[in-house]
């Protein structure tokens, strides 16, 4: 007897929309591990749903595909999540429902050869091929949407029929593929090019392609920002606005400049000065992301993140931190929380080493005083 699961489930927001969503939920759960409970809270606030739905979205991601595992009770991904987030391949995805879902191999066998099957069809061959008792047509139904939200099959006149992921697309993943594919070239072709044209053709693209900025509504990009609190009235290159406030500024250089510690920290005295947390350094191979208001010793200590364009597409939920979802939703912050808080424990714990390691010892006499350095130092 199989040991395959007999029923399947869906994410929300429907089938043209599987892969994208998928990725949204996937990056949530890598960026902030969150517990079951907060997990859940997430899917019903993000997407509206009840709570009935909330677990059946779970089990689809961590049940059928196998993309979600817990751990200490908070929720991990898997190594095939990690690599579907690294690498966007609907074949992953499909792979993973054939692995774990009963009836997907069926229904490929079924529609190969270019053969075309209505639903009623589709439905005999499972139960006849899965040796399942549905009265409905339900699940069979479900098991087409995944693959027609995959790009692996289509339906046309009622009947279904296999295009062996010909029109999938990458879904999710062709604006970053397309943005890189674009901004090398440019780079190739244009490797002096002076910081407007680096803006304008690298930076604005980056941001409207990728992050869901809308570059033409000058309620969202603010180009050459003034910065009110400056006596000479310096300016910024350009300003990320939400709700008429400004939330990040980003600095461009022209791509053959080297980024700079000391460009980093003209960039972070403007957005000191304007009261907005985050800002960006950016020479189009590259792009560093500053938060103003840390409390910390050193241009680097402020930096959160840097990606270089080679990254982007491995690393684009790190990338998409940046999106106008993100910061509407407050996700850029929640990541530099964290990352503030180990920053102060850092440096508190370097601090303190020898008075925590003599408190220990004095507590515990049995532990090595060079084996408590070497701990704090794997620690830090």
């Amino acid at each position: 007897m199989s040991s395959k699961l007999k029923i399947v489930w869906v994410l929300p927001g429907g089938m043209e929309h599987y892969v994208e969503n998928l990725k949204k939920i996937l990056e949530e759960v890598e960026n902030d591990k969150p517990t079951s409970t907060e997990f859940a809270a997430w899917l019903k606030k993000e997407y509206g749903i009840k709570d009935i739905t909330v677990k059946l979205s779970i089990r689809a991601v961590k049940n059928n595909l196998g993309f979600l595992e817990k751990n200490d009770n908070h929720m991990e991904l898997t190594v095939t999540a990690k690599e579907f987030l690294r690498t966007p391949n609907n074949k992953l995805v499909l792979e993973s429902l054939k692995k774990h879902v009963l009836g997907f191999d069926e229904i490929i066998s079924a529609l190969a050869d270019g053969r075309r099957l209505t639903l009623d069809e589709v439905h005999k061959v499972l139960l006849e091929k899965c040796d399942v008792n549905w009265k409905s047509k339900n699940q069979t139904q479900l098991r087409l949407c995944w693959l027609i939200g995959l790009g692996y099959v289509n339906r046309e006149n009622k009947k279904y029929y296999w295009t062996n992921g010909k029109n999938n697309g990458n879904r999710g993943s062709s604006a970053i593929d397309n943005y890189i594919e674009k901004a090398y070239k440019i780079l190739k072709n244009n490797a002096k090019m002076n910081e407007a044209d680096t803006s304008a053709t690298l930076v604005e693209p980056l941001l409207k392609e990728v992050l869901g900025w809308d570059t033409e509504n000058p309620d969202e990009i603010n180009r050459e920002h003034s910065i009110g609190s400056y006596e000479n009235k310096d300016r910024v290159d350009i300003a990320l606005i939400l709700n008429d406030d400004p939330v990040v500024f980003i600095e461009v250089k022209s791509a053959n400049t080297q980024l700079q510690n000391r460009f980093a920290k003209q960039a972070i005295n403007y957005a000191h000065a304007d009261g907005v947390s985050w800002c960006i350094l950016t020479n189009g191979h590259e792009l560093r992301v500053y938060n103003a208001f840390w409390k910390v010793k050193g241009i680097e200590r402020k930096m959160l993140f840097r990606l270089s364009i080679d990254e982007y597409k491995e690393k684009i939920s790190k990338l998409k931190l940046l999106s106008k979802e993100s910061l509407t939703l407050g996700k850029l912050d929640k990541i530099g929380d964290i990352k503030h808080a180990k920053i102060i424990f850092s440096q508190w714990l370097t601090q303190e080493e020898n008075n925590i390691i003599k408190k220990i010892v004095e507590s515990n006499s049995n532990v090595n005083e060079e084996c408590l350095r070497q701990a704090i130092r794997k620690i830090l």
